[in-house]
């Protein structure tokens, strides 16, 4: 991650590693824009200091949230974004995922919280996609190693289940097809 710090403490006898890993979490208080970058308009917080307003850096591991105080549908209109991980987590509040671009490159996204995650834009990332939680909502499911809101890869969508619940794919569209595996 681009907010990972580490150093060595020299102490007396010994050698200490100390580490320190920060995140943007998702506020929504700007645009709704989600954009590699900046500005630094409201949308994102760091996770360690949330009243400290950030933006999104390439490699990082976001997380959105029922913290937001604002918008919750997510737009990638400028660019594609390339996190490590993304991780959604809500049980109050619903978001959408949408725009002309998309969550690129070899980072996850996982669905966490009993409410509904709508990818509607043409996502390019070929990590794990996991629901272990709540719905996550599509209006088309892609072939495997083919752009979708399922994400570009050959790995199996995992509809896992955490305690009692089940992780959901709920499709909106009217008929559909794939080649995209999928883990029960």
């Amino acid at each position: 991650s681009p907010r990972s710090t580490f150093a060595l403490v020299n102490n007396a006898g010994y050698v200490d590693v100390s580490c320190s890993v920060d995140y943007p979490v998702w506020k929504g208080a700007g645009d709704g824009t989600w954009v590699t970058g900046g500005p630094t308009d409201g949308d994102w917080r760091l996770a360690s200091a949330p009243a400290t307003l950030t933006d999104f850096l390439a490699g990082d591991a976001p997380l959105l949230d029922d913290t937001a105080t604002g918008v919750t549908t997510v737009n990638i209109s400028a660019a594609d974004v390339a996190p490590t991980s993304v991780v959604v987590s809500i049980d109050t509040k619903a978001y959408t995922i949408n725009g002309a671009y998309a969550i690129a490159g070899t980072g996850s996204v996982i669905k966490r919280g009993t409410n509904v995650l709508t990818m509607a834009a043409t996502n390019k990332f070929s990590g794990q996609l996991t629901v272990e939680a709540g719905a996550l909502a599509v209006s088309e499911v892609n072939n495997m190693n083919t752009d979708g809101p399922l994400g570009n890869s050959a790995l199996s969508v995992i509809l896992g289940t955490v305690g009692s619940s089940t992780g959901t794919l709920e499709y909106t569209g009217i008929t559909a097809g794939s080649t995209k595996p999928f883990t029960m």
